[in-house]
């Protein structure tokens, strides 16, 4: 059974991934069978591996994701409302970066680092957005676990 990852886009639009086709071996058919069918998709925590579950057989596929960059994009919103990329590598992160936040006066921003356990700190240069990175702090579990921030 071939299956194919798609990803919403920020226009609402569901777009395919080049390259993301991937056998299931669960079966298949023409009209599909689904009482054997993906049920379940998912990310690990680490993000490197995406996880599906099939109905009906069991098994718990896991597709390892190699395209992790470790870093951060930036985006600018054009007057359609649309996101323009600006630059596809603004700042390089630690491993497994997941969620960031920025400060309310738009000053600094920290991001989680999921796989070594650290928040990144970046001082957003006023002028043109820049990001400078500050250096980082440890203490979050390196498991995967590490997820969620806010800034104040």
């Amino acid at each position: 059974m071939q299956r194919q990852l798609l990803i919403l886009d920020f226009e609402q639009l569901l777009i395919r991934l080049p390259g993301s086709t991937r056998t299931l071996d669960a079966g298949g058919s023409n009209p599909p069978n689904f009482i054997v069918s993906p049920a379940q998709v998912g990310f690990s925590p680490l993000g490197d591996k995406l996880v599906v579950t099939v109905k009906g057989i069991h098994p718990v596929h896991q597709i390892h994701v190699y395209n992790v960059s470790n870093t951060i994009s930036s985006y600018r919103v054009d007057d359609q409302g649309s996101l323009v990329l600006i630059d596809a590598v603004a700042a390089n992160t630690g491993n497994a970066p997941v969620d960031l936040a920025v400060t309310p006066d738009d000053k600094y921003l920290y991001n989680v680092n999921t796989a070594d356990g650290t928040v990144g700190m970046f001082q957003i240069d006023g002028t043109n957005g820049d990001l400078i990175f500050l250096g980082s702090v440890d203490g979050l579990p390196a498991d995967g676990t590490a997820v969620g921030i806010a800034a104040r």
